[in-house]
């Protein structure tokens, strides 16, 4: 079993993502050094050797790395959630994670002796660097099932050379299947092993809007990185089924540039430059000498770098290479689309409506996005779709499809840790209407269900065992429910209230404000859900994590500054984000939390990828609604 590196504990730890980036040492280094070597390119023909070594040029900064340690730990001790619910041992099948300790991986890191400041960085956080590259693979892989067999394959050859469905027998020399079962292992998106493989192997997301929208192959974690791969090159063995002649194939790491950054290949010449244009936007770039420590000598074991593939910000890239334009969607007719909501119209069958959500992103205010998914139902209805209804990525939706009043229905309760610095700045915020997230006129009590008369919630602190850890937490409150208009044409749709007409679709990476609505669906409403992918004959989890309140450090900084109060921790010392849950959420009358450091919440059926299914959203949408509603005797 892997034992996750200090980035991979970030993210076992529910959703922090740490995004780090190297600080240029005291002395400038010449003109002519790597990076200057690398931005002499201007972006053109970049190979993996000219980020390398631009990257591994730079020298660690013992100030830099100190500060950076310590506001990291601060965070994590005092307002990460989940500090001590990742200690939480034998998790159930299908979860496979091992408990971990942030804090001593933490202090292990500030122990360790790094050759150069990309080992450090890396070492902190492998999930998404702000470098303007990303390392891509030309082939994009899958595991689907085919005879009763789960094996690895080629979805797509980007190079066009006919490799597609083959199989691929071993990846580094190891059996393809067991390394990728491995390589995925690495905790991030979720503790279920069937969904990190998920995330790990080829998916089809979203793309387009209207008339052009269309399902498009994302790479997955494994074929796209945003961080420096482990080597230059994959070896790959794949075979034909008709052929037993096993090809040997070398594939390199092709660099992307990421549109928006691309300037920033244009606009060095060294390493100083590089790292003061790219990464340090800061006023000053020094550290003071009282945030030094000394970091004895230790050892840290650094493991393959990874990406997290975020489905709401995912970066646009200009390949190096132009690739093959792909077919649009066929066998379904986009009714209404909004960009958090797209309504869809099966052809052959049409009385079956599909609501895809891709994001549950705010691009409008909250009642706009709302309106938008209650004119796409009601335009579902006017195309005659009376039947049945299935919602594929959900996340708040279930107000539109079983309408109230008031919403306490479907209401989770909530609490904060607490400690003594938490108390100060909520008793100062409380009322001022700052938007600050530790005021407690934002949250419900409980027993009257109107917001708080005081910052008691927060003053008045209880203490909490997580695992041995005694702390202290807030009191239980309750998330006022979300805003929304009410529409009398919502009570007239045949699915409206009607649990037999809704079906969810699913491949587990659905979280924060989707898991929360998946999990509202299927709890409150009795909804039923499949989950596709992931391991053959395993449960695979209907939701990763359930949405609550996550900050980051400069949120946590303007929290004091409103409050005109001394922060207790500083900003990081270049560019960077980190982004941590400081909430967890309840279900109704429950003590056990939503999130998967405390329970699996498995699917109530799981279905395997096949090389149909896995290439036309349309095949898998009518293969779900055969065995939901029993329309079809077979699928085709």
């Amino acid at each position: 079993m892997i034992r996750p590196s200090i980035t991979d504990l970030v993210l076992t730890l529910s959703r922090a993502v740490l995004c780090t980036l190297a600080a240029p040492a005291a002395n400038e280094v010449s003109s002519l050094d790597a990076c200057g070597s690398f931005g002499a390119k201007n972006g053109a023909d970049v190979a993996y050797a000219d980020v390398a070594n631009c990257y591994k040029s730079i020298l660690f900064d013992n100030k830099i790395a100190a500060s950076t340690i310590g506001t990291i730990q601060l965070l994590f001790n005092d307002y990460h959630i989940f500090r001590d619910a990742a200690l939480t041992p034998n998790l159930k099948s299908s979860f496979s994670c091992p408990p971990v300790d942030i804090l001593k991986e933490l202090r292990s890191a500030g122990a360790a002796k790094y050759a150069d400041d990309f080992s450090f960085h890396t070492a902190l956080s492998t999930t998404r660097l702000l470098h303007p590259n990303l390392f891509d693979q030309d082939l994009l892989l899958y595991a689907p099932v085919i005879n009763g067999k789960q094996s690895i394959r080629v979805f797509k050859d980007l190079r066009n050379r006919g490799y597609e469905n083959r199989e691929v027998k071993k990846v580094n020399g190891q059996d393809a299947f067991t390394y990728l079962s491995k390589w995925s292992s690495s905790p991030s998106e979720s503790k279920d092993a069937g969904v990190r493989l998920n995330e790990a192997l080829v998916t089809l997301q979203i793309e387009g809007y209207g008339e052009t929208l269309d399902f498009v192959a994302d790479p997955g974690a494994f074929a796209k990185r945003s961080t420096l791969p482990e080597e230059t090159h994959i070896d790959y063995e794949i075979q034909c089924e008709s052929n037993p002649k096993v090809v040997s194939l070398q594939e390199n790491w092709k660099v992307a540039v990421v549109e928006e950054n691309a300037e920033h290949l244009k606009r060095f010449k060294n390493a100083h430059e590089y790292l003061t244009k790219s990464c340090l936007p800061k006023n000053s770039t020094s550290v003071d000498d009282s945030e030094t420590s000394d970091m004895d000598s230790t050892s840290l074991r650094t493991f393959p770098t990874r990406e997290r593939a975020d489905r709401h910000e995912r970066l646009r890239v200009r390949r190096i290479e132009d690739e093959e334009a792909p077919p649009k969607l066929q066998g379904a007719k986009v009714v209404h689309s909004h960009k958090n909501s797209v309504c869809i119209v099966l052809t052959a069958h049409p009385t079956i409506g599909v609501v895809v959500v891709p994001t549950h992103a705010r691009f409008q205010h909250q009642l706009d996005q709302y309106e938008g998914l209650v004119k796409g139902l009601i335009e579902l209805y006017k195309r005659n779709v009376t039947h049945r209804g299935m919602v594929e990525y959900a996340y708040e939706l279930v107000r539109a499809f079983f309408p109230n009043k008031d919403g306490f229905d479907i209401s989770l309760t909530t609490d904060l840790r607490d400690p003594k610095i938490i108390q100060d700045l909520a008793a100062a915020v409380y009322k001022q209407e700052m938007e600050v997230v530790y005021d407690a006129s934002r949250y419900l009590d409980l027993k009257t269900r109107e917001p708080h008369s005081s910052a008691a919630m927060f003053t008045q602190p209880v203490q909490k065992t997580v695992n041995g850890r005694t702390d202290s937490y807030t009191q239980l409150a309750m998330a006022a429910p979300s805003e929304t208009n009410e529409y009398k044409e919502l009570e007239t749709l045949p699915w409206t209230n009607n649990l037999a007409n809704i079906h969810i679709l699913t491949d587990g990476r659905c979280g924060s404000a989707c898991g929360l609505s998946t999990h509202m669906f299927s709890a409150y409403k009795n909804v039923s859900v499949t989950a596709i992918g992931g391991f053959k004959d395993q449960p695979l989890s209907m939701f990763s994590f359930v949405g609550g309140v996550v900050q980051d450090v400069e949120d946590i900084l303007e929290s004091y500054r409103r409050a005109k109060m001394n922060a207790p921790l500083k900003d990081f010392p270049y560019s960077a984000g980190m982004l941590l849950p400081v909430t967890l959420k309840y279900a109704q009358k429950s003590n056990i939390p939503l999130e998967y450091d405390y329970a699996h919440h498995p699917a109530n059926e799981r279905l395997d990828f096949d090389p149909k299914n896995a290439r036309d959203r349309v095949a898998l949408w009518i293969q779900v609604a055969t065995r939901a509603w029993n329309l079809w005797k077979h699928y085709e």
